[in-house]
């Protein structure tokens, strides 16, 4: 029987957003950033009900948005903006605090840019790839993806560990890959996030990191074919969702074994097929929440401990854009400038 669920309150945006430019934090507070191309606009999930009555921050923004790349501190103070061509840190009032320049994330060109200026009316510009950051939980340190100012490398990319009040680079990887866009999923410890890149048809690389204060340690999970979208609320498992969405997998944290899966096949009625959509994750310890599309276009209550059991979501009107989950029993839908946070019935 389909689940109805409980509405516990809903906000307006100022404007509506795109679901790329809407991105949730959960550690340690649980904030949503709205990335319009003048700012970057936060709101706090933890006050005690929605609607959210104001922003509690806003950034401005030194360049027009690209994506689901960008960060803010978990003090508010700092946001990190990943540019076409430099990681750029800045206030609340716009002031830089630092800039690290990187290879353009134009597919034709590998200039070290001084400014955005030099090419935001350049027809090779108008389309790019993007990199990411994400701040860890605590906000001691600053994880990004970015490209690699060397043009001999042909399009590898590093991942970096960056001091957040200096932008002075503690550690970095290079990665051999040639991602359109990549972004971080954080971890409650702040010594750990992932990291998905989207090479399009190629794959889609998944890197876990380990900084303990010295060293960083990168492992590579899911064999380029699965894309990690969420942590569960004890650190210990990954969700993850089949590059080409006929299955979704659990993995294991520490290690990156698959731990439980699921085949579109198992929840497609007789006669029809469906595919995951990219998103979900974990309502909360047990639960996961996923959407289904293709011939049946539904969100889904899944239980991996209970054999996969699932339960289809039937919201009381119309299926808003991918749920979010929040990992405390509640989840997030968006629809243009409508953001509504739902539970069980």
């Amino acid at each position: 029987m389909p689940l109805t669920p409980r509405l516990l309150g809903q906000v307006r945006l100022d404007r509506p957003a795109a679901p790329s430019q809407v991105q949730v934090l959960r550690h340690p507070r649980r904030l949503v950033t709205v990335r319009h191309e003048q700012s970057l606009t936060v709101y706090d999930l933890d006050t005690p009900q929605l609607p959210l009555a104001e922003p509690v921050a806003s950034f401005p923004a030194p360049w027009p948005v690209l994506g689901r790349g960008d960060a803010v501190s978990p003090g508010l103070d700092l946001a990190v903006f990943a540019g076409p061509h430099a990681l750029r840190a800045v206030d609340r009032d716009g002031v830089t605090r630092w800039e690290l320049k990187h290879g353009c994330w134009s597919d034709q060109c590998w200039d070290l840019h001084e400014d955005y200026d030099e090419y935001r009316h350049e027809p090779g510009h108008r389309y790019l790839n993007h990199g990411s950051a994400r701040f860890s939980a605590d906000g001691s340190i600053v994880w990004a993806h970015v490209r690699s100012t060397d043009p001999d490398d042909d399009g590898n990319e590093a991942w970096l560990v960056v001091a957040p009040d200096s932008g002075r680079i503690l550690a970095q990887t290079v990665l051999e890959t040639c991602a359109e866009r990549s972004y971080h999923v954080g971890h409650p410890d702040p010594g750990q996030m992932g990291l998905c890149l989207d090479e399009g048809q190629d794959g889609a690389p998944l890197w876990w990191g380990r900084w303990d204060g010295h060293t960083l340690e990168v492992a590579s999970y899911g064999a380029d074919t699965r894309c990690l979208f969420d942590v569960d609320p004890s650190g210990t498992r990954l969700f993850t969702v089949a590059h080409g969405q006929y299955d979704l997998a659990v993995l294991d944290g520490a290690d990156g074994r698959t731990a439980w899966t699921l085949s579109s096949e198992t929840l497609a009625a007789e006669g029809t097929e469906i595919a995951f959509e990219y998103g979900g994750g974990f309502v909360d310890e047990r639960t996961l929440l996923v959407r289904s599309v293709d011939d049946v276009e539904c969100d889904w209550l899944i239980e991996p401990a209970a054999d996969g059991s699932a339960v289809e979501v039937a919201y009381p009107d119309r299926i808003p854009d991918n749920p979010i989950p929040l990992g405390d029993g509640t989840w997030l839908t968006h629809d243009g400038d409508l953001l509504r946070r739902w539970a069980r019935g």
